[in-house]
């Protein structure tokens, strides 16, 4: 049988090739490439295409364990490789294509003094949706052509957990909403809150993921009712991304620390058995994004509870082969730092990514980078001072970031004052917009004389091309 290698297994002194046929291997442009779907990759039937005993031709691909469980309580497989190092090709973009992708949207949304804003590609941004004295925005997500955005409201009565899922046009009027999704949970959860949600990359569907852990899929249209996607509980989630074929969600369940699990589920299927990807030794995942093609994770570890402590860095996943690759290493900055803000960009040439640092009473804001994944060039962009970057977004016009008052690094959204600024072809980033909180005595503000503030735009480290 004609196959592709997938992995290798020993059974006694007999070694196997698992390998999937040929037929799955597309070719496009005359070059073959391994394009496996994520079901396909966790379910797929492998055939046994030979065994030897002896060393000779002996490979290190991934093992995986298919073992379904039962729906509540599956076996979850391990995926497990060695470092393996992946030639690095040499540095292909401009400077203009590395500050503004193809394929970015022309619209953005973003929370800033509590209320939900958006800006389009050209035009200053504006305030869209205000929560109202007993709501709050727990989470937000973008459809991918930014035609709409999803709003997830949480009450102000703790006492009393709710939840209303909202979908606005790019105006903010509110088209559909959807309330009351903890009731399809098993009655055993509760009512448990809804904490966050993203959009299927076709841009029908949106996911909410529960403090218990389960997943409610609804169709954003509301042509069909919402359901019940997975009903496994893994632990609290702290990332859910669905991945950019449509066919999995990558899902960090735990606490963001020693406990925490990342794990592939199969979006299709609820019976598929999910995948589990593991840190390294003394490490858990606290970060994970997918890559632009769907074919890898980029995620940050840190260190478990009681381990040294160490650099957070950026690891690429490769899912197929099960290769892990260092994208950018947090300790080039400081003895002790960490990646943050992990924002691949929408084309997967680049990622834009935000450095820490400890400092007392928590970590502070170290610096904003940009990084080639497909080269070696990498580029620090010049932030105005005393301030943190809190959100990064790639558009049409080029790199959009967020950044707040203060050098404290701050997760859960504040009333507070912001800045919006624009990173595009000249790799120089200009103010976009400025906003003062009215209910609070603002900071001192520099003056237009001011360097930082003034018509000149702030510098950035040189690119050449």
């Amino acid at each position: 049988m004609s196959c592709t290698t997938l992995a290798s297994i020993r059974i006694k002194n007999m070694e196997c090739r698992l390998c999937l046929p040929k037929s799955v291997v597309s070719k496009q442009g005359g070059a073959s490439h391994r394009r496996f779907g994520i079901p396909a990759i966790l379910a797929i039937a492998v055939s046994v295409a030979g065994c030897s005993d002896g060393n000779e031709g002996r490979t290190f691909a991934p093992v995986v364990s298919a073992t379904a469980g039962a729906l509540g309580t599956p076996s979850l497989p391990t995926v497990t490789s060695e470092k393996s190092p992946t030639p690095v090709a040499p540095p292909t973009l401009t400077a203009g294509e590395l500050f503004t992708p193809r394929g970015a949207p022309t619209r953005f949304y973003f929370v800033g003094g509590e209320d939900l804003w958006g800006r389009s590609s050209g035009e200053a941004p504006s305030l869209l949706f205000e929560p109202g004295p007993d709501w709050r925005i727990v989470d937000t997500a973008a459809s991918p052509s930014g035609d709409r955005v999803a709003v997830l409201l949480g009450g102000i009565d703790s006492t009393a957990p709710t939840e209303r899922l909202l979908i606005l046009d790019g105006k903010g009027q509110v088209t559909r909403e959807f309330s009351s999704l903890a009731r399809l949970l098993p009655p055993e959860r509760g009512l448990p809150v809804a904490l966050i949600i993203d959009w299927s990359p076709q841009g029908d569907q949106v996911l909410a993921a529960f403090a218990s852990g389960d997943l409610v899929r609804v169709d954003a249209a509301g042509a069909t009712p919402p359901s019940l996607v997975l009903a496994t509980p893994l632990g609290t989630p702290v990332v859910v991304r669905w991945s950019p074929s449509g066919e999995a969600v990558a899902m960090l369940a735990g606490d963001g620390g020693s406990s925490s699990r990342l794990v592939v589920v199969p979006i299709m299927a609820m019976a598929t058995p999910l995948a589990e990807i593991p840190p390294r030794t003394d490490r858990a995942v606290s970060s994970v994004a997918w890559t632009s093609d769907g074919g890898a994770l980029l995620i940050v570890e840190r260190a478990k509870a009681g381990a040294p402590i160490q650099s957070e860095d950026l690891w690429r996943i490769d899912l197929a082969a099960g290769e892990r690759q260092l994208v950018a290493s947090a300790g080039a900055a400081a003895p002790i730092a960490a990646v943050d803000l992990v924002r691949p960009s929408p084309d997967g040439d680049s990622v834009a990514y935000t450095l820490t640092v400890p400092g007392d009473g928590g970590n502070r804001f170290h610096s904003l980078n940009i990084k080639e994944l497909r080269g070696n060039r990498a580029v620090e962009v010049k932030v105005p001072g005393n301030r943190v970057v809190r959100d990064l977004w790639w558009t049409a016009d080029g790199l959009v970031m967020q950044v707040v008052p203060g050098t404290a690094v701050r997760k859960t959204p504040v009333d507070e004052d912001f800045e919006l600024y624009l990173l595009s072809e000249d790799g120089i980033p200009t103010k976009l917009y400025e906003y003062a909180n009215p209910g609070e005595a603002s900071p001192a503000v520099a003056s237009d004389s001011d360097p930082i503030f003034s018509a000149t735009p702030v510098g950035v480290t040189p690119v050449a091309d």
